[in-house]
């Protein structure tokens, strides 16, 4: 999702955010501007010939097009379930309309059983039924409007299911099969670790043991570790826990096509982010926290343990200079606080310091910046590093970080700009990152061996 989608999406999910709060809305001007909202988060992605203002026979709330299917929208924010009376009101208006044409009903609060049960008995299901979870999907970019229909459609005409849930569209299944990971180094003559300064370890202590072209997709996305020191790795099919002390390695959230490293929460909570959302675990099922990112995203605990997102655009590998945000996630869409770093330089990753002191690492390049007093980045503010590439960051004091180049070195920084060099390694220049460990312990996570058979490594450090 490109920068400009993403930042006209984040406007729409504020404004959704208001609505849900009765923010300068009452009941009624939220239902009569609800259309509207609905109709901007399906420009935003791109739908066709989206209008909010048809009035014709059957007023209608929203008419769009995806695919060469048209369709026609009537939305509700009302406090109790919809009833089958609105909805034969909404096939009424259908059947007035050319052979073809779609029905699709939203309802924030759901559905009576009766509705949906006498919707289609004896008749031909010609109406999607949408609620709160199947719009906060699209708002956040979970699911693209074109996915979502795509998908109801598809039950609608195979099975004759008109409702279906946000949490059966999105699998949640724990996988049947482990990851193909080793602990200890790898059996390679060649050193991971080629130097240290004198007081630093580091070893190699988890490694992969399929190259990622035979892995059959069960490849590592990010790293972090949790309250326990288990390493949390994600991979293709969902997080893996990984238990260092007693070998022992379990999903922990069975949710596919996360990217970067998860967060835990609270036991049993994990925040993860997939596609343009952030998503939070509770051990059974996912609830959609936040989203409108370009999915380029990484979660991080900020002061008071709030838990922010830093997010920024990539083209043909590298960050695009000018669209990183900096956003504080509330309890639910749309609650959210979003800064947008104003700086032209590529910013590759960020970390705090404290209270709202902020490192950024851009491309060679360092800043510190304070969120209460400003969010733009003069070019000053930038020593210039040792190396280009700076990326996986964490906070070793108030005045000091810890960070890992993507071509081979980790580094200490200190915010009165010296640069001193820890660790040199032997590892690809991709899916580089850096986490703190408890005991004084950090990772290093990096994937080893040619791009097309590389496989992940974990690299443990201490003495930094």
């Amino acid at each position: 999702m490109s920068a400009h989608t993403c930042a006209n999406l984040s406007d729409v999910i504020d404004e959704y955010g208001r609505m849900r709060r009765l923010e300068g809305f009452t009941p009624q001007s939220r239902g009569q501007e609800f259309n509207g909202l609905i109709a901007d988060m399906l420009r935003c992605w791109g739908v066709e010939r989206v209008d909010d203002s048809v009035r014709s026979v059957g007023e209608i709330d929203v008419t769009f097009v995806v695919d060469g299917a048209r369709f026609i929208l009537e939305a509700k924010w009302e406090k109790t379930p919809t009833d089958f009376g609105a909805l034969s009101k909404h096939r009424g208006r259908i059947e007035q309309r050319f052979t073809g044409t779609h029905g699709v009903f939203v309802s924030m609060a759901g559905y009576t059983p009766e509705a949906v049960e006498d919707l289609i008995r004896g008749h031909r299901p010609d109406i999607l039924l949408l609620d709160a979870a199947h719009l906060e999907a699209m708002l956040s970019g979970l699911l693209s409007p074109q996915k979502l229909l795509a998908a109801l459609l598809d039950r609608a005409s195979f099975r004759s299911e008109i409702y279906i849930p946000l949490k059966d569209l999105v699998p949640t299944h724990m996988p049947l099969r482990l990851p193909p990971l080793a602990f200890g180094p790898l059996d390679d003559p060649s050193p991971v670790i080629t130097e240290t300064v004198r007081e630093v370890s580091a070893q190699v202590i988890l490694h992969g043991t399929e190259p990622r072209a035979t892995s059959r997709g069960l490849t590592a996305q990010g790293l972090s570790v949790d309250e326990r020191g288990r390493l949390l790795l994600t991979m293709t099919e969902g997080i893996v826990r990984v238990d260092l002390g007693s070998g022992v390695l379990d999903w922990v959230v069975p949710i596919p096509g996360c990217r970067a490293a998860p967060l835990p929460r609270a036991v049993g909570n994990y925040l993860v982010i997939r596609g343009a959302a952030v998503l939070r675990w509770d051990g059974a099922a996912f609830h959609i926290l936040a989203g409108g990112f370009t999915g380029n995203s990484a979660l991080l605990v900020g002061p008071g343990d709030e838990v922010w997102v830093f997010d920024h655009q990539v083209k043909q590998g590298r960050p695009v200079g000018g669209t990183a945000t900096m956003t504080r996630l509330g309890a639910a869409l749309g609650s959210e606080r979003r800064y947008r770093i104003d700086c032209d330089s590529p910013i590759y990753d960020a970390v705090w310091l404290e209270e709202h002191r902020l490192f950024l690492a851009a491309d060679g390049r360092f800043a510190v910046i304070d969120l209460d007093q400003t969010t733009k980045v003069e070019p000053d503010h930038f020593p210039v590093a040792s190396e280009p590439h700076l990326h996986g960051t964490i906070r070793l004091d108030e005045h000091a970080v810890m960070l890992a180049a993507l071509h081979g070195s980790v580094y200490r920084y200190e915010d009165n700009g010296q640069v001193m060099p820890v660790v040199r390694h032997n590892t690809l220049g991709t899916g580089c990152e850096l986490v703190s460990g408890p005991d004084d312990y950090a990772y290093l996570f990096a994937h080893q061996g040619p791009p097309q058979a590389c496989v992940p490594i974990v690299i443990a450090l201490s003495g930094y």
